[in-house]
């Protein structure tokens, strides 16, 4: 196995870089150790409505492609899962690996686990990574913005639909998540999107809810700070919802999700 340093080879910087090093096999395979400060985040979600475990597996599966395809500075982004399960509690997780599965065009699918500190399955998940043939610039052009760690990554609004079915939300300007990601280039993480989509469910919701399994979720277009969005949310039977994103005509993201009342 090889040990790398993510930080050498990965677009992200702290605050938005959760993996310190990998390990990784000629094969596709990889492993790291999952330490997710979720306290000390005040723009992450609620622990219930995380997905920043599945961050830690994007952010994985792109160490593994760009030194398996040789492209460390091809620019990159997490496009979406096929579906992700919780099967136990997210404070277990110690520890993520994933698989490389195959490559479509500039695709490349990818399965994930994650594990308690028994070496137990907590969840599972296959999803998509995106690599360009645009690459990185050696330096980075400085943006105007001021970070802010107190500033949320998105504020929900009532957009006044009798329904609720509705809500418009403004990403920041100053949440100090576009500090890493990424430097010089600030664009709202997929994951971060895919967050405040279940938080106009929960905004809905009159009991907390907590997140089971996510289906289909793609990412169509990007989110720079102070775009304004519509998060449109359908409810189905069972706590299951669908639920898209658009700016004007523009979709931004869509996917399946099913909650279940905290206990």
């Amino acid at each position: 196995m090889l040990q790398v340093d993510t930080n050498t080879i990965l677009r992200h910087k702290p605050p938005f870089l959760f993996l310190e090093s990998a390990q990784l096999n000629e094969n596709g395979f990889a492993s790291a150790t999952v330490e997710l400060p979720l306290e000390k985040l005040t723009w992450a979600a609620q622990l219930n409505l995380s997905l920043l475990h599945i961050e830690c597996a994007a952010q994985l599966i792109s160490v593994v492609m760009r030194l398996r395809l040789k492209r460390e500075r091809s620019r990159g982004v997490f496009a979406g899962i096929r579906f992700f399960e919780w099967l136990s509690t997210p404070q277990s997780v110690r520890r993520v690996t994933v698989q490389y599965q195959k490559t479509t065009s500039n695709f490349h699918e990818f399965e994930g686990t994650f594990y308690d500190k028994e070496q137990v399955r907590c969840a599972h998940l296959v999803g998509t990574t995106h690599l360009s043939n645009d690459l990185i610039p050696n330096s980075p052009n400085e943006h105007d913005f001021s970070f802010s760690a107190t500033s949320p990554i998105f504020q929900l609004q009532e957009k006044g639909n009798e329904k609720g079915e509705s809500i418009s939300a403004q990403a920041s300007r100053e949440c100090e998540v576009y500090r890493g990601h990424f430097p010089g280039e600030p664009i709202t993480p997929g994951v971060l999107i895919a967050e405040m989509m279940l938080a106009a469910i929960q905004k809905q919701s009159e009991i907390p809810l907590r997140l089971k399994r996510v289906e289909a979720l793609s990412f169509n277009a990007p989110v720079k700070p102070g775009d304004v969005v519509t998060v449109n949310t359908k409810s189905l039977e069972d706590y299951r919802f669908r639920v898209s994103v658009a700016s004007g005509r523009k979709r931004i993201a869509k996917a399946g999700f099913e909650l279940q009342p905290v206990a």
